[in-house]
């Protein structure tokens, strides 16, 4: 009787920890999984690749980036750093022959609105709800404090970054890819 006592809460135990061991305390991407489109391109990549070393195949991603800030106008990304995060986007995803560049002529926006700089996922629908319809066939980068408790997430024709996770190094801004942009060849996808 005590030896089926011991076992029953050494089993309890154990189903307990299990389930608090699944528990998260940050959310590093909002992102929950490949598009249709993504897997099969990252079974195709090959069709996009032209005979004796020929390269004609790289996709131009043109990208404006919105830099949001409070309704005071303070807590502004660096737009150097910015910048910065798009060449390492772009080292990231040489090897899928996809480059990122500023839209000639609409490369930064800077907004003022707190709701936005801290945001959960309704605020992230207004923003970007409220920002894109006009501005569409491009990548829009927002850079915010705080996207929904995440490091990044994408929706839509539009990635949303978290400052903290946006420094030299930090691969949020590849992570946080669009659906209709494929990842890079040394990331399998889930949660981040």
């Amino acid at each position: 009787m005590f030896s089926k006592k011991i076992s029953l809460l050494v089993f309890t135990l154990f189903l307990f920890s299990s389930v608090f061991a699944q528990q998260e305390t940050e959310k590093f991407c909002g992102y929950t999984g490949n598009s249709a489109w993504l897997d099969w391109y990252q079974r195709n990549t090959g069709v996009f690749q032209q005979e004796n070393g020929a390269d004609t195949s790289w996709l131009y991603v043109p990208v404006t980036v919105h830099i949001v800030g409070t309704n005071s106008g303070t807590g502004y990304f660096d737009f150097d750093q910015a910048m910065r995060a798009i060449c390492e986007m772009n080292d990231q995803y040489a090897p899928s022959y996809i480059r990122f560049y500023l839209m000639p002529g609409d490369e930064v926006r800077y907004h003022n609105n707190s709701d936005w700089y801290n945001h959960d996922w309704d605020g992230g629908s207004q923003m970007i709800n409220s920002v894109i319809p006009g501005i569409r066939n491009r990548l829009n980068a927002f850079i915010v404090a705080d996207p929904a408790g995440n490091c990044g997430y994408s929706w839509k024709d539009a990635i949303v970054l978290k400052k903290s996770c946006s420094n030299a190094g930090n691969s949020t801004w590849a992570r946080s890819r669009p659906p209709f942009v494929a990842a890079p060849p040394f990331q399998r996808l889930g949660r981040f």
